[in-house]
């Protein structure tokens, strides 16, 4: 090879080899390169829930069903029921000398005055959940004419006093009165008196008396609120 063309070579050779370490430098100092985001990659995709936050849960919809005859109106316990201690009722004299007692006098002659000796009423009957807290307590509505059917007791309830009571459509006012207060006089904590779920159908001629253990804590009626009772 000539002198001057292997000067050539030798010159363009260095020139190629000096811009490459050039762009390499540049690259080092100054040059961007992309590095995955961890983070990002590991981050799953945020799926809406359907589920809403602070106890407001979805829940499926519930098919209705069909209540046998023998189920009660009162609800079974709860896990952090406490099992009620028998309470002494709220007894307000001024109310029951007055009202409670002319009631009486009044179903005495309009009702009890009618029936046959020995025979209770026909027209209205008492379904009873016996409770063993409730000693003989309901056992003084025969002494007022009424027959009591009694009914069996879930044995998770056994231990419960009798708090509720329950009627149907055809049952007068003044019967759902002194059932009540008969009842309350008698030491039992009626803490509430309302219609039937099925009071327009088989248990429209009923009272139910029996345990709802979600009115553990409420407080017990008085004879005053008995005496004012609209339904």
């Amino acid at each position: 090879m000539e002198p001057e063309h292997r000067y050539r070579f030798i010159s363009y050779s260095l020139f190629l080899a000096s811009t490459f370490l050039i762009l390499f430098v540049l690259d080092r100092f100054f040059g961007f390169h992309y590095a995955p985001d961890e983070h990002r990659l590991n981050q799953k995709p945020k799926v809406e829930s359907s589920v809403k936050s602070h106890g407001e849960t979805a829940e499926p919809a519930i098919k209705p069903e069909t209540i046998p005859e023998d189920q009660p109106e009162f609800e079974s316990p709860t896990g952090d029921a406490e099992k009620e201690a028998k309470e002494t009722s709220e007894v307000q004299s001024s109310s029951k000398s007055n009202f409670f007692q002319t009631l009486k006098a009044n179903y005495q002659a309009e009702v009890l005055s009618q029936l046959p000796p020995n025979k209770a009423r026909t027209d209205i009957v008492i379904r009873y959940y016996q409770h063993a807290p409730d000693g003989n307590s309901a056992y003084a509505l025969q002494k007022l004419g009424f027959y009591i059917h009694e009914r069996p007791v879930d044995p998770e309830l056994a231990n419960y006093q009798s708090n509720a009571i329950y009627f149907g459509e055809n049952v007068k006012l003044e019967d759902i009165q002194i059932v009540g207060l008969t009842l309350l006089s008698e030491g039992l904590p009626v803490k509430l008196i309302k219609p039937s779920r099925f009071g327009d159908s088989w248990k429209s001629n009923s009272i139910e008396i029996g345990t709802d253990t979600t009115l553990i804590n409420q407080p017990t009626l008085t004879f005053s609120e008995i005496e004012n009772l609209a339904i």
